[in-house]
């Protein structure tokens, strides 16, 4: 199958090793862990390591600014500050203009920074204090964050708060490894989070995987985009640590398709039934309905208001209309239920009491588990208002799709995006449900508590009918007979392809979520 692969400043020969078609998300001591066993079993010295580090760091600077040659590097005094010298050393040798900032006492620095300050003597690169640092910005100017990297356990404070304050004054900021003044894992600070001050980056560079941190929506204005960058660390360690959380990558989400035999038929493709809709609404059961059925599923089905039945036949013509009984709302009354291999229900259906009666009437009478349901959206907050609810789902099939505040209003306010993540796998075992959590960087979970990232930001979609779409689709992989999590997977991962083709040519400034289907097949084609 091809692989989609996103653009990238340099290639590497080595090769991130995948676990069961996950990559973990490492704590700061088990990324410590991974750095020692790569000195000791590849060999490398750290040294040689830190250099590796350095070179991919200025590759991905060259790509990502291609017309800088003005470069100011802010460098603590241990190994993240190591980092930055060899960066200023490397950017230096290519002719460009780099002046170095240091902060902390050089005599009480780790063995690789003094390594690394030693080498730059014969350069002749300006260096100074950080007391001396800019008070103005250039906007051509890049300033390199290396003042603390993944080490970082306790909020920063002193010196190195005025040094931070004094970065983000400047237009363009990268940060090493992490923003300074962010921990690797925010968990860790959870309690002291508010007093927390960081760099606001406009790009982050992490090494061989995602951090925890990274993966926060709250915290996106500190590590902005963030780039992960392989620098051959020794992936077998992986294979001797546990780990409950893990991220994916599109490529890895386009790897879970499954190819298929020419010699099909429509009933052996799966039937999805969307009860989507009501007057005023119909919008969203057409964006539903269109990603359902060019997802490769058989039949699809769509339940809704029989006043709007119209506009389903002539928007989504290969779709089946199954009409309510209700004038403009949704019965969810279906004697024959077992025909359908998925369902879905909640795009646009509105909170009515004759809709809410419905959906209660459907959970605790009509649906018994035997096929994959996905509540979005209004099913949402019905249930949300019905709590009793949650328990008779629990243990069956089961998707909830809530974006944060949908999320809160099921399970209770949470102060942040980290106490969200947080709750996420406890709730997931406690239900035997799987749960997406919706956002920028998208978090799932399920009966077994382990947590998936999905880092795809794209503003684009940040646009009413980006739900439906994505419910459509994952609808039709369910009733293709995917599992839940590999649906969820492709589901997510279908839609951020088809966002990022999409706002290449249309701007995610100006596309639509209707625009998406067009560039499904871009996915899929092999």
């Amino acid at each position: 199958m091809a692989q989609y692969l996103a653009p990238k400043a340099y290639s590497y020969a080595y090769t991130i090793v995948l676990l069961n078609g996950m990559r973990q998300i490492l704590n700061a001591g088990q990324i410590r862990e991974l750095d020692a066993f790569t000195i000791q079993n590849e060999p490398i010295s750290s040294i040689d390591l830190m250099e590796r580090a350095a070179q991919a760091c200025v590759d991905q600077l060259l790509f990502d600014f291609p017309n800088c040659h003005s470069w100011v590097i802010w460098c603590g005094t241990g190994n993240n500050g190591g980092d930055g010298l060899a960066i200023a050393r490397l950017l230096h040798g290519i002719g460009g203009s780099v002046h170095i900032l240091i902060c902390g006492d050089v005599n009480r620095a780790s063995a690789d920074f003094k390594v690394n300050f030693d080498r730059l003597e014969s350069y002749g690169i300006p260096i100074s204090p950080c007391l001396e640092r800019p008070k103005t910005s250039a906007p051509e100017v890049v300033h390199v964050d290396c003042l603390f990297g993944s080490g970082l356990n306790r909020p920063i404070s002193g010196e190195a708060t005025a040094m931070i304050d004094a970065i983000n004054l400047q237009e363009q900021i990268v940060s090493i490894d992490l923003p300074s003044g962010l921990p690797a894992n925010i968990r860790e600070l959870l309690p002291l989070i508010t007093e927390l001050k960081t760099v606001h980056a406009r790009y982050t560079y992490t090494f061989d995987s995602y951090k925890f941190s990274l993966l926060v929506d709250d915290l996106s204005d500190s590590y902005g985009k963030v780039r992960v960058l392989d620098i051959g660390l020794d992936q077998t360690f992986k294979k001797t640590i546990e780990v409950s959380e893990y991220y994916r990558t599109i490529e890895d989400c386009r790897n879970l398709i499954v190819p298929r035999r020419a010699y099909l038929h429509k009933g052996r493709t799966g039937h999805a039934l969307l009860a989507v809709g009501k007057t005023g609404m119909m919008g969203a059961a057409v964006l539903a309905t269109r990603s359902c059925l060019r997802c490769g599923v058989g039949l699809v089905t769509v339940h809704s208001p029989q006043t709007q039945s119209a506009i389903l036949q002539i928007s989504s013509p290969e779709a089946i209309c199954r009409p309510s009984l209700i004038s403009d709302g949704i019965d969810l009354h279906f004697s024959d239920i077992q025909r359908y291999s998925a369902i879905g229900v909640g795009c646009g259906i509105g909170i009515e009491p004759e809709v809410r009666l419905a959906l209660r009437r459907f959970i605790n009478d009509t649906y018994q588990g035997d096929q994959p349901l996905v509540l979005d959206a209004d099913a949402l907050n019905i249930i949300a208002d019905a709590p009793e609810l949650l328990q008779k789902l629990a243990g069956k099939p089961v998707v909830l799709t809530p974006h944060p505040r949908e999320f809160d209003r099921l399970f209770g306010q949470h102060s942040d995006h980290t106490e969200r993540i947080g709750h996420l796998g406890e709730l997931c075992r406690e239900l035997r449900i799987h749960i997406l959590l919706k956002g920028a960087n998208s978090w799932t979970s399920g009966p077994d508590g382990e947590l998936h990232s999905f880092p795809f930001p794209n503003d684009g979609l940040a646009k009413g009918g980006s739900g439906d779409v994505l419910m459509g689709i994952l609808n039709a992989f369910l009733a293709q007979g995917y599992n839940i999590r590999d649906s969820i997977c492709l589901a997510v991962g279908l839609q951020a392809h088809s966002a990022q083709e999409c706002a290449a040519e249309r701007t995610a400034f100006c596309m639509l979520p209707g625009d998406l289907v067009d560039y499904f097949p871009r996915f899929f084609r092999v």
